[in-house]
């Protein structure tokens, strides 16, 4: 079947990239940890109608960020990119390959982490189990490049039942969906509310669609019904998307103040980065240039690059999870 894509994943709101350019170097702080893998999926769509620019760039700065921060061993980062060798495509067969090698070989006491950054949309749910009516769906890069077949789709039900469904206890996941209507991806049953007072909200039941004991949390780049960009406004010289830049913005001023970033402080942060109100200590930390330096820029700093305020977007991110927890403990990533 055809797919109509409604707002497609990162449509630009800014001026074309100069390049994806490669990672800098990595400062490691802390020795890495050998019970911590990663897959990290960036699609960029190169060569066809609904090409991006910051999918690539986003991916090497995430594996960046968990090199240095989170101690996750180079070797045990899977990463499927296009641009990028053909063996490592990110096809949906390459893709499904990938989601399980992370969660099928799990072990107690594991963390792992899902990274993907590419088109998103929805499409009508045939099993009944939405209440919107609607389906979120992942497209891989073989969608666009083959015969825009349905079947090269992959759905929310089939990321929850490879992913959610059966991984176990003592073992974390955590997930970050930057593209477009992402809220729900996952279908996790609780939805963050932003009150510290009630935090979750309960979207599905547990039993049918939460985990075998495991801890999942998903950030998503905008709320199911919005989209999310694709941008060079905040560095100047490369496209990233905007909620994975401000992701990592959040996770940086966090370390920069001494101070382990939390779920609660994360979404605050990514909230007021998007919104284009970033506060004090998150401007110190892009006027030193740290987030930048993830993307591979180098030189000079954020404040040199800014033409004056920060740019404001219309998406939400949002936050989900396998079962409540406390939001104010420190990411677990």
């Amino acid at each position: 079947r055809q797919l109509a894509v409604m707002g497609c994943c990162l449509g630009s709101t800014a001026a074309p990239r100069t390049g994806a350019g490669g990672s800098a170097p990595v400062h490691v702080v802390g020795e890495p940890n050998p019970r911590k893998r990663a897959l990290i999926i960036g699609i960029n769509y190169a060569g066809t109608e609904k090409s991006l620019d910051g999918c690539l760039n986003d991916a090497l700065c995430i594996k960046t960020l968990l090199i240095s921060k989170f101690q996750y061993p180079e070797q045990n980062i899977m990463c499927l990119l296009n641009p990028g060798p053909a063996s490592n495509a990110p096809t949906r067969a390459n893709i499904i390959k990938g989601l399980q090698w992370l969660v099928g070989q799990a072990q107690p006491g594991e963390q792992l982490f899902l990274h993907y950054s590419g088109h998103g949309a929805l499409v009508a749910d045939r099993d009944g189990d939405e209440t919107s009516g609607q389906d979120n769906v992942l497209i891989p890069l073989d969608y666009f490049t083959g015969d825009r077949d349905f079947n090269t789709l992959i759905l929310d039900d089939e990321l929850n039942r490879i992913l959610i469904r059966p991984l176990p206890k003592d073992i974390n996941l955590h997930i970050i969906m930057d593209c477009c209507h992402s809220g729900t991806m996952l279908d996790l049953p609780f939805d963050w509310t932003g009150n510290l007072q009630q935090p979750w909200s309960r979207l599905y039941r547990p039993d049918s669609k939460g985990s075998a004991g495991g801890f999942i949390v998903e950030f998503s780049g905008c709320l199911d019904s919005q989209t999310s960009n694709d941008t060079n406004a905040y560095t100047r010289l490369k496209t990233s998307g905007a909620m994975t830049f401000s992701f990592v913005l959040a996770v940086e001023t966090a370390f920069a103040q001494g101070q382990q970033p939390t779920y609660h402080s994360i979404m605050v942060n990514m909230r007021q980065m998007l919104s284009g109100s970033p506060t004090e200590a998150m401007q110190r930390c892009l006027r030193a240039g740290v987030v930048l330096s993830h993307y591979g820029i180098e030189g000079g700093s954020y404040a040199t690059r800014n033409t004056g305020a920060v740019m404001q977007f219309s998406q939400i991110p949002a936050m989900s999870a396998s079962m409540q927890f406390d939001v104010t403990s420190p990411v677990g990533i």
